[in-house]
C-alpha cells in the first residue's frame, strides 16, 4: 500500500520535468521563430545599364596584297605599295605611334588541274602571293573619308574593317554603371513589394566581370574600290555596365 505513493510521485516528477522541457523548448522555439519574422532574408538581383555617346576615334584595319611569280616579285611589289601607303597615312597627319603593322603574309598560288582518266588531281605553282594588314587609329573622324580615299588612291587593295570608340570612355562607362545600379534597384523594389516584403538596407553592389565593352551602335562604314570619296558613317558606341546587387528584406509594419 505505501508503494503506490512513491510511484504516484516519480510519475508526477517526471510530467513536471517534461513540462519544464517542453516549456524552455517552446520558448525557444517562439524566440527562433520571432528572429526569423523580423529577419526578412537576403534578396539579390542584377541590374544592367548602358550610355550611347558618339565616338571620336576610328580604328581601320587595311593594307596591300600583291602577286608575282616569284616570293621576292611579290615581297618588292608589296613594299612599294605598303610605303606609299604608309606615305599617305603620315601626309594626312597620322601619327607613326597610331600605325601598327598586323599581319605581313607571303604564300604560294596553286592552280588546280583535274584530272584526265585514271591520273589524280595536280596542283601547278603559279605564282606568290604578298599582303601586309595595318592597324591605323585615327583620331580625327571628321577627315576619315579623306584619309581612306588617301590611301586607296595609293595601292590599299584590301580593307578588312573599321570599328569606332572613345579615346577617353570614363565619363560613359560611370554613367553606364549608374544606370546598371539604378535599374537593379528599381527591379529590387519591385520583386520586394511583390512578395509582401518591404526593401531594407543595401548590403552589397558588385560590378560584373565583362562589362563595359564599347560596341557599335548604328555605325556602319561603306568602302567602295572607286574614285569616289568613301562614305563613312560613325554612328554611336554603347557603353554597357552590369552589376549584382543584395539588399536586405524587411516586413511590413
Amino acid at each position: 500500500m505505501t508503494s503506490e505513493p512513491r510511484r504516484r510521485h516519480k510519475v508526477t516528477g517526471r510530467r513536471q520535468i517534461i513540462l519544464a522541457l517542453a516549456v524552455a523548448l517552446g520558448m525557444t522555439g517562439g524566440a527562433a521563430m520571432a528572429e526569423m519574422q523580423q529577419d526578412g532574408g537576403v534578396l539579390e538581383v542584377s541590374g544592367s545599364g548602358s550610355f550611347r555617346v558618339v565616338p571620336d576615334i576610328a580604328t581601320a584595319r587595311l593594307g596591300v596584297v600583291a602577286e608575282a611569280d616569284s616570293p621576292g616579285q611579290a615581297t618588292g611589289a608589296l613594299g612599294v605599295n605598303l610605303d606609299a601607303v604608309l606615305g599617305q597615312l603620315v601626309e594626312a597627319g597620322v601619327p607613326p605611334k597610331d600605325i601598327q603593322t598586323g599581319t605581313l603574309t607571303l604564300s604560294p598560288v596553286y592552280e588546280q588541274i583535274d584530272p584526265v582518266g585514271p591520273q589524280r588531281r595536280q596542283r601547278n605553282l603559279v605564282g606568290y602571293t604578298a599582303s601586309s594588314i595595318l592597324s591605323v587609329r585615327l583620331s580625327n573622324i571628321d577627315g576619315l573619308s579623306e584619309v581612306l580615299d588617301r590611301v586607296i588612291s595609293a595601292g590599299a587593295n584590301r580593307f578588312e574593317g573599321l570599328s569606332f570608340g572613345l579615346a577617353d570612355d570614363t565619363a560613359a562607362q560611370d554613367a553606364a554603371l549608374a544606370a546598371a545600379v539604378a535599374d537593379a534597384l528599381r527591379r529590387a523594389a519591385i520583386m520586394a513589394d511583390a512578395a509582401g516584403m518591404g526593401l531594407g538596407p543595401i548590403l552589397s553592389v558588385t560590378e560584373e566581370r565583362g562589362g563595359g565593352v564599347p560596341r557599335p551602335y548604328l555605325a556602319r562604314a561603306e568602302m567602295a574600290m572607286s574614285d569616289a570619296p568613301v562614305p563613312v558613317a560613325p554612328g554611336e558606341v554603347e557603353i554597357s555596365q552590369s552589376v549584382m546587387l543584395k539588399a536586405a528584406l524587411e516586413p511590413l509594419n
